[in-house]
């Protein structure tokens, strides 16, 4: 019986859904000529998409952004800014995003930010500018150089757990062979 509850307690912690914490990630995109954007950004994973995007960081050749970013998307069909919207994928050609260091529109003057989306011709477009920096531009998008992982590493207290249910397993077994 014991065996059983131990059994049924491993596959529970191995089965049981991830918790809805969001999670940090790491992205880059890689112009080509040198340049080189790198940041980070919390959200939760949903396929091949990361929602509900906060704590938002970028650096442009190691040179971070200064002040908070603010999170908007591109929209293609009225070529206007939609704030606090926005679509991060793995895929590049995917993406809909402008981490944008005002709260542009209401807040028009702004030093630094990073986009990439599919302009009104069509073509998917990155280019930045911040950081005292100068302007950057790939249109086309070069798929590619666009990387986005996930940073989180797992709880020591889960894998612990987990640890001990599957040892309890084995002793269990062991015991009753012999």
């Amino acid at each position: 019986m014991k065996s059983k509850v131990l059994a049924i307690l491993a596959v529970g912690l191995l089965a049981r859904p991830m918790a809805a914490n969001a999670v940090p990630f790491q992205f880059s995109y890689d112009f080509g000529d040198g340049n080189v954007v790198t940041g980070t950004l919390n959200g939760n994973q949903n396929g091949l998409y990361v929602e509900n995007v906060t704590d938002i960081a970028v650096s442009l050749n190691g040179v971070q952004f200064a002040g908070p970013l603010y999170f908007s998307s591109w929209d293609s069909s009225t070529n206007l800014i939609v704030t606090n919207d926005g679509t991060i994928s793995f895929d590049a050609l995917l993406n809909n995003f402008l981490f944008i260091d005002s709260d542009y529109p209401a807040s028009f003057p702004y030093t630094n930010y990073f986009l990439m989306f599919n302009n009104f011709l069509g073509n998917n477009v990155a280019e930045t500018q911040g950081a005292g920096q100068y302007y950057v531009q790939n249109n086309p998008t070069v798929a590619g150089n666009w990387s986005l992982r996930d940073a989180s590493v797992p709880e020591p207290g889960t894998l612990a757990l987990l640890g001990l249910g599957l040892a309890g397993l084995g002793f269990s077994k062991r015991r009753k062979l012999n």
